[in-house]
């Protein structure tokens, strides 16, 4: 990874400075110039991750959550919310007029209190019901 880096990193310092001589002075200089690109990529990758951070604390702060939200709120994956939005299984929002999964944060705290059975004996179990009531 590192040597990709490199690469990628002279690359763009050779676009940069296209006709640079090959003296000692030069190459000085474009090694200088390559730790500094070095540098900012890996404050570019530091500050994407610091920010990545930020947005995941703003979660807590809103009142309806998306499923992005909701996933790094409860550390469920999509997969799973999905699964239990489909069976109604999980509290969302009942606006049918949206394609979007929506949920009131208060009322996944209360189900998230209520120690809810994600199992998938649980999924499968309530899918059968489903299909058998569906059935009549």
């Amino acid at each position: 990874m590192n040597e990709q880096m490199n690469t990628q990193s002279k690359n763009i310092a050779d676009t940069a400075i296209p006709n640079l001589p090959d003296t000692a002075e030069s190459i000085t200089l474009y090694d200088r110039m390559l730790c500094d690109l070095q540098i900012l990529v890996n404050c570019t990758k530091d500050s994407v991750a610091l920010l990545k951070e930020i947005k995941s604390l703003t979660v807590f702060n809103k009142k309806v959550l998306n499923l992005e939200d909701l996933v790094l709120y409860t550390g469920l994956s999509e997969s799973t919310i999905y699964k239990l939005s489909r069976q109604d299984l999980i509290p969302k929002g009942q606006n049918t007029e949206m394609r979007k999964l929506f949920f009131e944060k208060d009322r996944i705290d209360a189900w998230l209190l209520g120690k809810p059975d994600i199992s998938d004996a649980y999924f499968e179990e309530k899918f059968n019901e489903r299909l058998l009531k569906n059935k009549r």
